[in-house]
């Protein structure tokens, strides 16, 4: 098959671009021709990226775009480029964006099979302004309904969204569950509840990742009982600017660390590897690689209690939940730690046990079948 794959963004610190890659690499693999088109701009970061760019076997052309709003809201266009590819199969990657019109486009001028990836963009009203709120609204009641139905298949990343989609007219026999894949290599030789008694966030530093109420929550803990935290990840330079001005007046700089950083897939295994708990305080997620990443690692895992994390998150069974946003809740659950070395085996052999079911071979199979049957 020939596969094109469309996302917003293919550099930077971005969730979405993690899955892309990983998919395209593994479809590529297995004998397909997958190019990836996006924007040429850089999640997190100001600057642009080469236009063309080879990585494995998956080649990567990226097109100019002008902001529209927010920070992946955009106009691009690559609708010529895509008739004079002539791919089978096109898997646009997340519900109300621009590319994923362009995607249909050209399945009426092709005859081609296309695919939304829905990348769960529901129940985030709280990371939204209002004007953001009454566009996502008005798009939901007028145009997204219509759009939906023409998709070939809609593929969720996780099951909670699907009750939002069969309100917007997608009918279950429709949909596809395909979650966010982990490397297997994240199974590998990892020892369940090892590390230092130290907590560590690992992903983009981004005010919706709400990391103000980890410092809120160690801040109002004695000193005597909090537990040193590590912050790693690309931060946005404004939001890390305020964490660091919030470590400071806090007097939280002997307990916490914060590293702004990229990382590749075997350095995050190294670092979780050092750290015995790991947290994601996110405002909301969709499907949350980095906490399937962290229990794969037998890690004990703490997260805000929003749908993403509490779709893979058993309180007390499998890792720990705490109100979304309630810094004094945090704290007084971090206020038992550490726990005690048996008290972490279980829970990380439980979070690991749980974290098999994302293993990536199974879901390209899936993907690849449902990609070949529909085009018999």
């Amino acid at each position: 098959m020939k596969i094109l794959e469309l996302t917003t963004f293919s550099a930077g610190g971005c969730g979405v671009w993690r899955r892309v890659q990983q998919e395209a690499q593994l479809l590529a693999g297995r004998g397909h021709s997958v190019q990836v088109f996006s924007t040429n701009r850089v999640k997190g970061e100001s600057g642009t990226a080469l236009l063309e760019e080879k990585d494995g076997k998956v080649q990567i052309q990226r097109f100019p775009a002008w902001k529209l709003g927010g920070e992946s809201f955009m106009y691009w266009n690559c609708l010529s480029e895509i008739c004079a590819l002539k791919p089978d199969v096109i898997i646009a990657h997340s519900y109300r964006h621009r590319h994923t019109h362009i995607a249909l486009h050209a399945q009426k001028k092709l005859g081609c099979r296309v695919f939304l990836v829905t990348h769960a963009p529901f129940g985030r009203e709280a990371s939204r302004g209002m004007f953001g709120n009454c566009a996502v609204s008005l798009y939901d009641s007028w145009i997204g309904p219509g759009k939906l139905k023409r998709f070939d298949g809609i593929c969720t990343i996780t099951h909670w969204e699907e009750s939002y989609l069969e309100k917007l007219g997608v009918p279950k026999e429709k949909m596809t569950y395909l979650p966010n894949g982990i490397d297997t290599a994240f199974f590998s030789k990892t020892k369940t509840g090892s590390g230092k008694d130290a907590i560590l966030f690992l992903g983009r530093i981004a005010p919706i990742k709400q990391l103000e109420t980890v410092l809120g929550a160690l801040a109002s803990l004695p000193v005597s009982k909090r537990i040193p935290c590590t912050i790693v990840g690309p931060g946005e330079p404004e939001y890390t600017a305020q964490l660091r001005a919030l470590i400071i007046k806090h007097t939280l700089s002997d307990t916490v660390t914060l590293t702004d950083t990229s990382y590749t897939a075997p350095e995050a295994r190294t670092w979780l590897d050092s750290h015995r708990y790991f947290i994601l305080p996110s405002k909301s997620e969709g499907m949350p690689q980095a906490l399937v990443e962290a229990m794969a690692r037998g890690r004990v895992v703490i997260a805000s209690d929003n749908p993403g994390s509490a779709e893979l998150i058993q309180h007390e069974q499998n890792g720990l939940l705490y109100p979304n946003g309630d810094s004094l809740a945090l704290a007084s659950l971090l206020s038992d730690l550490p726990f005690s070395p048996s008290a972490c085996e279980q829970l990380g052999t439980r979070a690991y046990r749980s974290a098999r079911a994302f293993v990536w071979d199974t879901i390209i199979d899936r993907l690849e079948k449902t990609l070949k049957h529909s085009l018999k």
